[in-house]
């Protein structure tokens, strides 16, 4: 769609491969088919709705953490790099600048340059910024699981919560991380409770790896 007649510059969000999780994650949760249109948006009935899809589908858990680990792996996110052709002026906003404070207010000063503008500052905005990060599904799911990653690495114990899209993250990362792509961490139905099993898995990994090349 062309830009409204009149516009004089365009601000575009350019998204960051570091935050692929966090945008899909927020894709799940905020667009949704025309016929949940009508449907108050409370996180709780939205979950309840996907849960029926699932099991319309013949879905199961591992289905859907399969599918989104490959979308991970694979990088299927070329429509975040769509951009309108136009002769304006245009600022790409860094959408990782939007999970660190420091950094986005500096995105926001580089917007207002940009703009010919001065940024005006005051702490409400912080308290609103943080609001943000707090209400930021994917943001949070994503600090969640990269914490869970550091129990893994370090051999702790720790529990993991039962959410396949996490999975699906963690699953992603040690895929790249260590060229593990098999075994029940992929392919079982269910997934590990316990951090310290996923470490004992990868350290086999790597010993049987070693082995054979």
């Amino acid at each position: 769609m062309p830009y409204p007649v009149g516009s004089q510059y365009v601000i575009f969000i350019k998204h960051n491969p570091e935050f692929d999780f966090v945008l899909l994650t927020n894709i799940y949760y905020r667009c949704h088919p025309e016929s949940m249109l009508s449907t108050d948006f409370n996180v709780d009935i939205i979950k309840k709705l996907h849960e029926s899809l699932m099991i319309s589908l013949s879905q199961t858990d591992k289905g859907f953490r399969n599918n989104w680990y490959t979308k991970l792996v694979e990088r299927h996110f070329s429509h975040t790099e769509k951009q309108q052709a136009t002769d304006l002026p245009v600022f790409n906003f860094d959408y990782a600048s939007f999970f660190d404070l420091t950094k986005f207010l500096l995105e926001l000063r580089k917007t207002a340059n940009f703009l010919n503008q001065s940024l005006r500052f005051d702490t409400s905005l912080v308290t609103l910024w943080q609001e943000f990060i707090e209400r930021n599904q994917g943001y949070q799911d994503y600090v969640y699981s990269r914490s869970l990653l550091e129990q893994v690495y370090q051999g702790n114990s720790a529990p993991i919560k039962s959410d396949w899209k996490i999975h699906a993250y963690m699953n992603a990362v040690i895929s790249k991380t260590f060229d593990f792509w098999y075994g029940p961490l992929f392919e079982g139905e269910g997934y590990p409770a316990d951090t310290k099993e996923i470490t004992d898995m990868i350290v086999n990994h790597v010993k049987t790896f070693d082995q054979t090349h």
